[in-house]
């Protein structure tokens, strides 16, 4: 198995980074075009005025259909104009990255075009995301994010003691110092007492507990690898499960 995660893991780094090459291929592509296009507009007026043509008699003309071209393609020029600057200026997002934006679920970039950009969610849904809305939106990205980090909160009874609550805490950090499959950073751990409830009402509306917390922190684990930081969560929470059990406490 050991070997299969191995090549699984090379393939999808190997995917990634065919990803975001062909990503910068496109976007040279674009870049090119662009400035292509400038340069021989720039040099045909350069030339016209060597050979003692009025420039302005034919650029005149030509601006007042840009005009009016300006109100019927505005919006088309507007969404192009942003499209370049979120590309290009921006460059929020690579090829391979995993982010989100208000509205849509976790996504991951495929493919940059100069109106769109193609995503597909974890669950193989296609996204054809205009630029003019990520370069407008808030968009978390979550391979330039910091390591993972977890936190499990426990119910406790208000009876608990506070020996074992440090019996507890000191037996998490144990698991995090011992635990070799999982990238912890036990340096990170700390753990705190948020709230206590406290109801002598006889129907208790609120109940009584001790809502205790716990952080954990990760190595080399980001929020751009979910199978990773999944199973970090699901060792941490069936081992708290397991030392409520163990030293009798009430939850």
């Amino acid at each position: 198995m050991g070997i299969v995660t191995a090549v699984y893991e090379l393939h999808k780094r190997r995917s990634e980074s065919y990803a975001l090459l062909h990503d910068r291929g496109q976007m040279g592509a674009v870049l090119h075009v662009s400035t292509g296009v400038l340069f021989w507009a720039g040099a045909a007026i350069f030339a016209l005025t060597v050979f003692g043509f009025d420039v302005l008699t034919l650029i005149l003309p030509l601006a007042t259909s840009f005009i009016g071209l300006a109100f019927v393609f505005g919006s088309a020029a507007a969404a192009m104009f942003q499209g370049f600057l979120f590309i290009f200026v921006l460059r929020s997002l690579s090829g391979g990255d995993r982010f989100t934006i208000q509205g849509f679920p976790t996504l991951i970039v495929d493919r940059f075009y100069v109106f769109t950009t193609v995503c597909h969610s974890p669950d193989g849904r296609q996204f054809i995301i205009p630029n003019s809305i990520l370069f407008t939106s808030v968009i978390t990205q979550y391979r330039r994010s910091k390591a993972y980090a977890l936190t499990c909160t426990l119910q406790l009874a208000p009876t608990t003691s506070t020996a074992a609550i440090r019996e507890f805490t000191a037996r998490v950090q144990e698991f995090l110092a011992t635990d070799k499959k999982t990238g912890w950073d036990p340096s990170s751990f700390m753990y705190w007492i948020d709230t206590m409830t406290t109801d002598t009402s006889p129907v208790q509306l609120t109940g009584n507990t001790i809502t205790l917390n716990i952080w954990a922190g990760l190595r080399d684990v980001t929020w751009q690898s979910p199978k990773a930081y999944l199973g970090a969560r699901t060792a941490l929470f069936l081992r708290c499960k397991e030392l409520l059990i163990e030293l009798g406490l009430d939850v």
